[in-house]
């Protein structure tokens, strides 16, 4: 897997790494195991962050086979051809935009599938950041329900944006 996909990873594990340590710590008792309830929502938040990624990532590189400089070049000799033979209907050049806008498509995408996946790595570390919080004062068992909403929400975004890349690349873009 490559960058950025590989850095999205290791930060919700790290982030997993640093709830564990925090709620591990605790003394045994009601929030300690309703923070352990929390840790198995945040654990799943990182599996479905690695999968978010690998699809991310097969989705690069099928972009990357594209080889859009060449198609451009291809177009930009095609279309002075068909120019010069009085802008005949031709559908090489046709073919050749069709390439461009799907991969322009893909592209779009998997920018978009970046910036969300990087949105949802944040929230998923402010997640643990508040557990980390709860863990050294121990005293808000009222702020466990806030944190597993936002746990469940950053869970929800991830699998949406999983199955979204799923979808994009079952279409080809």
């Amino acid at each position: 897997m490559g960058e950025p996909w590989r850095h999205y990873v290791r930060r919700a594990l790290q982030a997993q790494a640093r709830y564990d340590r925090a709620v591990g710590g605790m003394p045994a008792g009601p929030l300690r195991e309703r923070l352990e309830e929390i840790g198995r929502r945040i654990e799943e938040a990182s599996q479905e962050c690695w999968r978010t990624a690998q699809r991310g990532d097969a989705l690069d590189d099928a972009v990357s086979t594209l080889d859009v400089p060449a198609v451009r070049a291809r177009l930009a000799t095609r279309t002075g051809e068909t120019v010069a033979a009085a802008g005949a209907a031709d559908p090489v050049v046709a073919s050749l935009r069709a390439q461009l806008a799907a991969a322009e498509r893909m592209t779009a995408v998997v920018a978009d599938a970046r910036e969300r996946l990087a949105v949802v790595e944040a929230r998923l570390g402010e997640a643990v950041a508040a557990a980390v919080a709860l863990s050294a004062l121990a005293d808000g068992a009222a702020d466990t329900g806030r944190l597993g909403n936002e746990v469940d929400r950053v869970v929800e975004e991830l699998a949406a944006l999983s199955s979204a890349l799923d979808e994009t690349r079952a279409l080809g873009a």
